[in-house]
């Protein structure tokens, strides 16, 4: 009600509680399609929501080098572990959007969009193309 009048008016959206962004995504999705970037779990439920959601996954420390008796240490801890390379983490933002951006930049949306566009009109040319193979076999 409240939400679906400022979402009339208003374009930016800022320090707002988790479930004011869900209630926007919501009222936005009411309008027209809607992307939503996160990167925690206040964003959850706006991530549900939207129709494209992409999370963030953010480092707070930047990784750096081993030096040589780090990785063979690395090494031989992953072979005690019978060759297994130990998992990552997710946070749950990418457990809850179905599109996970390794990075803290919302860049990656506009390259998400793209790929998506790209994926859309491989599938439909595809399936054009075993129509056609469909429709020639059965009369040749």
């Amino acid at each position: 009600e409240e939400v679906a009048a400022v979402v009339e008016v208003a374009t930016v959206f800022a320090r707002v509680s988790p479930q004011q962004k869900e209630q926007v995504v919501v009222a936005l999705n009411t309008k027209s399609h809607t992307v939503m970037v996160g990167d925690g779990t206040n964003d959850v439920g706006a991530l549900k929501h939207a129709h494209v959601g992409i999370s963030l996954m953010t480092t707070s420390i930047i990784p750096r080098m081993p030096t040589r008796p780090q990785a063979q240490k690395s090494v031989n801890e992953m072979l005690a572990d019978n060759g297994q390379v130990p998992l990552v983490r997710l946070g749950d933002a990418s457990i809850a959007s179905p599109f996970t951006y390794k990075g803290d930049s919302i860049k990656c949306s506009i390259q998400v969009l793209r790929s998506g566009r790209a994926t859309l009109c491989s599938v439909l040319m595809m399936y054009k193309i075993m129509g056609l193979n469909s429709i020639l076999s059965a009369f040749a």
